[in-house]
């Protein structure tokens, strides 16, 4: 898996854009949950600016794939553009363990409840 021809930071529209797990946690590290930062997004409290890019990288040349699977949730569920940067070899090599998805990333299970 190499990145190939993606822009240093670009905005995405996040549901063309492929998970990478099965499942993912309802919460955050700092305490925030997905639902709070979906109503956020939504609201326009919080915006693709405010929050870290999301790292992609392609396979097969076209499909653009998340290291970075809550954060993508959120967005495709609020309906607004992502921000995207090239993940390095290394962060996908480090993050290989999350690349259990079973529907070829289409959809995600939120562990925990709330959506």
């Amino acid at each position: 898996m190499l990145v190939h021809n993606i822009p240093c930071v670009t905005l995405a529209d996040p549901n063309i854009i492929k998970l990478t797990q099965e499942s993912i946690k309802n919460t955050f590290k700092d305490g925030q949950t997905l639902r709070e930062l979906i109503d956020d997004l939504k609201a326009g409290r919080v915006s693709a600016d405010d929050l870290p890019a999301i790292r992609l990288f392609e396979k097969e040349g076209r499909i653009s794939i998340s290291l970075d699977n809550r954060h993508l949730k959120a967005f495709q569920e609020a309906g607004v553009q992502i921000r995207t940067i090239p993940a390095t070899e290394d962060e996908i090599a480090n993050e290989a363990f999350k690349f259990t998805t079973t529907n070829n990333g289409t959809s995600i299970r939120v562990r925990g409840g709330g959506l």
